[in-house]
Order: C-alpha cells, then sequence, then structure tokens
C-alpha cells in the first residue's frame, strides 16, 4: 500500500488536464477556417451557447 504523499505525486504524474476547447466542424464566417468551441464557458441562453474562435483571421462570436 503507497502513503498519500506517494499516492498525490503519482496521480499529478499521470494526470491530464481536461481540454479547453476542440474544434466544432463550423466555417469561420470571415475566412473559411474551421473554429475552435471554448469548452470552459458556456452561455446560459434559451438555447445554451458556447464561444468559438478562428485561428485564422481572429474571429470570435457564438454557436447553438
Amino acid at each position: 500500500m503507497e502513503s498519500l504523499q506517494e499516492h498525490n505525486e503519482n496521480f499529478f504524474k499521470r494526470y491530464q488536464p481536461p481540454p479547453t476547447e476542440e474544434l466544432c466542424n463550423v466555417a469561420c464566417p470571415t475566412c473559411g477556417v474551421e473554429l475552435w468551441r471554448d469548452l470552459t464557458i458556456i452561455l446560459t441562453s434559451n438555447p445554451p451557447q458556447s464561444r468559438v474562435r478562428c485561428k485564422g483571421c481572429g474571429y470570435s462570436g457564438s454557436i447553438y
């Protein structure tokens, strides 16, 4: 059996933080590059929306 300290050290060696963004399969309206969805914020509209941005031209907006 490992100690609490050993457990915590081993846990953080293999810990992978969750992703903060993902490609959303939607083209940028400005330049046509695929948009990235921000996974850290959900807008509380009805229906809920997410922020998106384009890494090609800097466009930002929201998506359902």
